[in-house]
């Protein structure tokens, strides 16, 4: 048993060391995620333990066990006693029942999605996002939604946003970037359009 005082300890050192991590530091923080989850969540260790696995025998990145993500529809999927500051659902698409997951920190949710993009694109301040996303829009618990407003948010721009389903306009704001890309009115600006494959191709119909 890991006491409070300790749990929180062991957090905090994780979340800084995940700030930071590096191709070279990304499998020892694997690992030692991996066994702050196998001690402080209980569904994880009863998982481990069924499949008669300890986690000190566990030394390399492909040996750590993966929970089947069906957990996560029948199961409330917790580390340690920290409490929820907001919850994502799964779409549903593949049935009734929806996926949750329990978001703690929002704060590094946000940093780590901003350098995992901003590390294959370039800086957010560049870029003018717009988004279409509309049966992802209609829920108020997408993650989804959630990264793209905040990336919509740190680009800056008044030009972006999210289309639900007035397409002329997406169409519209398109050409217009195009146009001031052409003209090179904002020097090193880019557009990008995120948006789920149904809707891509409606709009690419219409």
């Amino acid at each position: 048993m890991v006491f409070n005082q300790d749990a929180t300890h062991w957090r905090q050192s994780l979340r800084q060391q995940i700030q930071h991590v590096s191709a070279e530091t990304f499998e020892p923080l694997a690992l030692a995620v991996f066994r702050y989850q196998a001690t402080l969540n209980p569904i994880y260790q009863t998982y481990l333990r069924y499949r008669h696995i300890r986690p000190e025998t566990v030394t390399t990145l492909a040996q750590i066990p993966f929970m089947p993500i069906s957990f996560f529809k029948h199961h409330a999927i917790r580390t340690g006693n920290l409490s929820v500051a907001t919850t994502f659902a799964s779409s549903g698409t593949t049935g009734i029942q929806t996926s949750h997951h329990f978001l703690a920190d929002p704060a590094l949710y946000k940093q780590v999605s901003v350098r995992a993009f901003e590390e294959s694109y370039g800086p957010l301040k560049n870029m003018d996002i717009l988004a279409l996303l509309p049966s992802y829009l209609e829920r108020n618990n997408s993650s989804l939604v959630y990264m793209v407003q905040h990336f919509i948010e740190q680009s800056g721009s008044s030009q972006g946003g999210f289309f639900l389903a007035d397409l002329d306009a997406l169409t519209n704001r398109l050409r217009q970037l195009a146009e001031q890309a052409k003209n090179n009115a904002v020097p090193g600006r880019k557009t990008l359009l995120i948006g789920v494959t149904f809707a891509l191709l409606d709009w690419a119909e219409s």
